[in-house]
C-alpha cells in the first residue's frame, strides 16, 4: 500500500493526538489498526457497491453468538499487508507481538457457536459470496474467568470500556423495537399492536475481510439505545429521576450475553433480547431489499435468511408480521412467501436444548406475535391434516404450541415448518434431529432435511496462527491451498518424505520454545520444551470428560513416583464452565488442585506437568496451536453435535485422540482411522452399571481416588470438589470411570508412536493434508449451490 507510513503517522497525530515521543504502545496499536482499516474500507465500499449494482442475491445470517478474538494480525494477512506492516513496526520501538497484545478480545458470543459464526463469515467473504451477518452488541460480553483458590470466579467483562478500531457506528440506520402493550381490533377485525415500550436498535458494522480477493462483507451488531421520549406514565407521576432510570433500564435488552448454561432459563429479558436482534435485522433486510428491488414480493429471488439456532427462530414470526401488517399481504400469500426465504441450522442434540417460551410470558411481551403464532400453527395443522392426513398424535408432535400445565411456544418447530432447508452440524446430529426431535415433520418433508457437516476456517487456524508451517506447506504444494483449502489434500503425498518430516519436527521444536517464552511472560509457567504437549480447550462440562484426562495424569504421576520410565508430557487445559454448571466448576477446581500437587514435585516436574489456562478464548488458543503434539476430544457418546473443531489442532500438526462421540468419529473417518488414536467405550447395561464397583475392582482407579482424596484437606475449600468425586463414583452418567481403562490403553499407543519421531511426523503430515476436506470452503460452496442459491 502506498504511503502506509504516512497513514500511520497521520492517525497517530490526528486520532490519538500523539507524536512518537508521547505515544504509548496502545496509541501505536490504534494508529496501526486505523492505517490497516483505511485499506479495508476502500474494498468494503467497493464490495457493497458491486452488490448493489448487480442486484445480487444475498445470504443473511442471524446469530446471537459471534467470537472473533483479535483482528489486527488476521486483517493484515487477509489484505496482504505483511511487508507494509513489517516496515512500519521496525521503527516503532515496540515488538509486533506487544502491539497485538493491546487489542481487546472481540467475543460477543458463546463458543463454539460464536467461533463457528466467525469462520462462516470469513469463508463466505473469501469465497466471494454476497453475505451479511447480524448479531447483538452486548455491553457485557463473555465473562472473564478468574481462578481464586483454584476455583472459577466469573468477572463481568465490559468490553466497551476499550475502543475497538474495526467497528463503525451507523446511527442513520437505527430502528425502534417495540415490546408489551395490547392488540386492538378495528371494525373490520384487523389487528393493531399498541406497544407499551420501545427501545432503539442502533447498528455497529464490523468488516469481514476475504482472503486477498478484495471482498469485504459486513456483520451488523445491534445496540439498544433509549428512545428520546419518556413513557406515558410520566405525565401522571412527574418524577424526572424515576423517568430517566426507567429509560436507562429499557436498554437492558443488550446489557449482557446469556452464557450457554443458561439456555433453559427463560425470562422476559431473554425473550426481548432475541426478538430485539431479529426485529432490527429483518427490518434492515427488508429496507435494503426495497431500496434495491422494490416490492417485498420478490424477496425469495434476492434474499436468503439463514437462522443459525433456535435463539433466532422468532424471525419466522416477525417476518410474517412484516408481510401482513407492514406490507398488507394476505395471510395465505404471506405464508407462501415465508416458506421460500428461510433456512434453519441448529446445534441442538436434544429436545430440551431448543428455545421454548412460556405462552403467558410471550403474550405479555409480544402480544401480536402470539396471535400470529396461533395463526401460523392453525395454517400448518390444517394443511397437514388435509394434504397428509396426519393423526391427532402427529398434530401434537408437529404443533408449534406445546401443551402442558404451562403452555409453551416451540420456536424451533416454527422454524423447521417454515424453512425450505434444515441442517445440523454433523451427519450424526442431522440424522438424530431428523429421526428423533423432528421425526414426524421429516417423515413428510425428507427433502428439506439435508445431511451435512460443518468445518473450520483453515485460513485462520493455519495461515494466520502458524505462518512457519504455512510456509512449509506452500513450499511443497504451492500457495493455492490458502484460497482453495481442498488443495491441502496434496500434502498427503509428502507424509512419507523424510526431508519434510524433519522440517516439520524442527518447526514443532521452535513452536514449543516460542510458546514457552509466551506463557512464561504471561502466566509465569515454565515447562520442559522437550516434552510432548497435550491440550484440551473446550467448554468445561462433565459430558466432555476432562476429568478422564486428569485421572490419567494422576495415574502417570503415580507411575513416575514408583520408578516407571515414561516420556515427558505437559498438559494444558482451557475452557469456561457455565456459571450455573456447578459440577463443571468443580472440574476446574479439581484440575487446579491436582496441578498444584504434581507441578511442585521436583522429582517429576521435568517429566509431567498439568496447567489450567484461564480465559482460553479464540486468540489465546491460537498461541498454542503450533506447539501442540496431541489434542484430545474424549466426550461421551451422543452429547456433542460437532467434532470438526478439533481440526484447528490437526491442521497445525497435532495428532487427535478420540473417545466415543459420534461426531468425533466422523472426523476420524475423514482423516483415516489408521492415523488417529481412539478408544472404545465400555459396553454395559446402564441399569446395572455400578461405577463404585468398577473403581473398587480397578487398582489404578482406586489409587487415583485415594491419592486425590488424601490430599484434598491440604487445600483451602478443597472439600468443594467432593460432590464431583461422589458423582463419578456413584452415578457416572457419562461413563468416565467405566471407560477409563480403555482410555489408558490407547495412551500406551501414543507413547509408543511418540518414541518414533519420523513416524509421528508422517501421521501428522498425513492428517494435516486430510484436514482440507474439513474446510468450511466446501461446506459454504455446497450451501451456496444447493441451498442458498436454489
Amino acid at each position: 500500500m502506498k504511503n502506509f507510513e504516512q497513514f500511520y503517522q497521520w492517525y497517530l497525530r490526528y486520532f490519538q493526538s500523539k507524536d512518537e515521543l508521547t505515544a504509548t504502545i496502545y496509541d501505536k496499536f490504534m494508529a496501526l489498526s486505523y492505517a490497516v482499516r483505511t485499506h479495508i474500507i476502500d474494498d468494503w465500499i467497493e464490495t457493497q457497491k458491486v452488490y448493489r449494482q448487480h442486484s445480487v442475491r444475498r445470504v443473511y445470517t442471524l446469530s446471537l453468538d459471534h467470537s472473533y478474538g483479535r483482528s489486527l494480525h488476521r486483517h493484515i494477512i487477509e489484505v496482504g499487508m505483511e511487508e507494509d506492516v513489517k516496515n512500519i513496526t521496525s521503527f516503532l520501538n515496540a515488538s509486533y507481538t506487544d502491539i497485538l497484545e493491546c487489542e481487546p478480545e472481540f467475543e460477543l458470543g458463546n463458543c463454539p457457536i460464536g467461533g463457528l459464526s466467525q469462520c462462516f463469515q470469513e469463508t463466505m467473504a473469501s469465497q466471494g459470496i454476497p453475505a451479511m451477518g447480524y448479531g447483538v452488541w452486548y455491553d457485557f460480553a463473555m465473562f472473564k474467568q478468574n481462578i481464586v483458590d483454584g476455583m472459577q470466579v466469573e468477572i463481568p467483562y465490559n468490553w466497551e470500556n476499550e475502543v475497538h478500531p474495526w467497528s463503525i457506528n451507523r446511527p442513520e440506520y437505527s430502528y425502534p423495537v417495540s415490546f408489551g402493550g395490547t392488540v386492538q381490533y378495528d371494525e373490520s377485525g384487523i389487528a393493531r399492536w399498541i406497544p407499551a415500550e420501545q427501545v432503539v436498535a442502533t447498528p455497529w458494522d464490523y468488516p469481514v475481510v476475504g482472503y486477498k480477493n478484495g471482498v469485504v462483507n459486513t456483520v451488523r451488531f445491534w445496540e439498544a439505545v433509549a428512545t428520546g421520549n419518556f413513557t406515558s406514565d410520566y405525565a401522571h407521576h412527574g418524577d424526572y429521576t424515576r423517568a430517566c432510570s426507567d429509560k436507562y433500564s429499557s436498554t437492558d435488552v443488550t446489557r449482557f450475553l446469556f452464557p450457554d448454561g443458561d439456555v433453559k432459563q427463560t425470562s422476559d429479558l431473554r425473550i426481548k433480547q432475541q426478538y430485539f436482534m431479529v426485529a432490527a435485522s429483518l427490518y434492515d433486510i427488508v429496507r435494503r431489499h426495497k431500496v434495491e428491488n422494490g416490492s417485498v414480493k420478490t424477496l425469495p429471488e434476492k434474499v436468503v435468511i439463514h437462522i443459525t439456532d433456535s435463539k433466532s427462530a422468532i424471525a419466522v414470526v416477525e417476518m410474517l408480521r412484516i408481510l401482513i401488517y407492514d406490507e398488507n399481504i394476505p395471510m395465505s400469500e404471506a405464508m407462501e412467501l415465508l416458506q421460500k426465504i428461510f433456512i434453519f441450522s441448529t446445534s441442538a442434540m436434544t429436545y430440551d436444548e431448543f428455545e421454548r417460551w412460556p405462552l403467558y410470558l410471550l403474550e405479555e411481551i409480544l402480544p401480536l406475535h402470539t396471535k400470529l403464532i396461533f395463526d401460523m400453527n392453525h395454517y400448518f395443522l390444517h394443511k397437514w391434516r388435509t394434504e397428509y392426513g396426519i393423526s391427532d398424535d402427529d398434530a401434537r408432535e408437529i404443533s408449534i404450541i406445546e401443551e402442558g400445565t404451562v403452555k409453551k411456544v416451540r420456536l424451533a418447530h416454527a422454524a423447521v415448518l417454515v424453512a425450505f432447508s434444515v441442517t445440523g452440524m454433523s451427519d450424526f446430529q442431522t440424522t438424530r434431529m431428523r429421526e428423533s426431535v423432528f421425526s414426524r415433520i421429516a417423515s413428510v418433508r425428507k427433502n428439506r432435511f439435508l445431511t451435512g457437516s460443518y468445518g473450520i476456517s483453515i485460513r485462520r487456524s493455519l495461515a494466520v496462527a502458524n505462518p512457519q508451517l504455512t510456509d512449509l506447506v506452500s513450499s511443497c504444494i504451492g500457495e493455492g491451498w490458502i484460497a482453495h483449502n481442498n488443495d491441502l489434500i496434496k500434502m498427503v503425498n509428502y507424509a512419507t518424505s523424510r526431508s519434510v518430516q524433519e522440517k516439520f519436527l524442527a518447526l514443532k521444536v521452535e513452536a514449543k520454545k516460542s510458546l514457552a517464552s509466551y506463557i512464561q511472560n504471561r502466566f509465569g509457567i515454565e515447562y520442559n520444551v522437550d516434552s510432548m504437549i497435550v491440550m484440551q480447550c473446550r467448554r468445561i462440562h462433565p459430558a466432555l470428560r476432562q476429568i478422564m484426562q486428569l485421572f490419567y495424569v494422576v495415574k502417570r504421576y503415580l507411575q513416575l513416583k514408583s520408578g516407571a520410565v515414561l516420556s515427558a508430557r505437559t498438559y494444558f487445559v482451557g475452557g469456561r464452565a457455565a456459571p450455573t454448571n456447578f459440577l463443571g466448576k468443580q472440574q476446574i477446581h479439581l484440575i487446579n488442585i491436582v496441578s498444584d500437587l504434581i507441578n511442585r514435585d521436583p522429582q517429576t516436574k521435568s517429566l509431567l506437568q498439568i496447567h489450567f489456562i484461564p480465559n482460553c478464548g479464540v486468540t489465546l488458543e491460537e498461541q498454542f496451536l503450533p506447539a501442540i503434539d496431541l489434542v484430545e476430544h474424549i466426550a461421551a457418546p451422543s452429547v456433542i453435535p460437532f467434532g470438526m473443531d478439533i481440526l484447528k489442532y490437526v491442521v497445525n500438526g497435532a495428532l487427535p485422540l478420540f473417545g466415543g462421540s459420534e461426531a468425533d468419529h466422523e472426523v476420524a473417518d475423514m482423516l483415516g482411522a489408521n492415523n488417529c488414536f481412539s478408544f472404545e467405550e465400555i459396553a454395559c447395561d446402564r441399569a446395572s452399571y455400578d461405577p463404585n464397583v468398577v473403581v473398587s475392582q480397578s487398582g489404578t482407579l482406586l489409587d487415583v481416588f485415594e491419592f486425590i482424596e488424601s490430599h484434598i484437606p491440604e487445600f483451602s475449600k478443597g472439600e468443594a470438589v467432593y460432590p464431583l468425586l461422589s458423582t463419578l463414583r456413584y452415578n457416572d452418567e457419562f461413563l468416565t470411570v467405566g471407560s477409563f481403562d480403555a482410555y489408558c490403553n490407547v495412551q500406551d499407543k501414543v507413547d509408543a508412536l511418540y518414541s518414533q519421531p519420523l513416524k509421528w511426523a508422517e501421521w501428522a503430515i498425513h492428517n494435516l493434508g486430510r484436514s482440507g476436506i474439513g474446510s468450511l470452503d466446501q461446506v459454504v460452496q455446497n450451501f451456496f449451490t444447493q441451498t442458498w442459491n436454489d
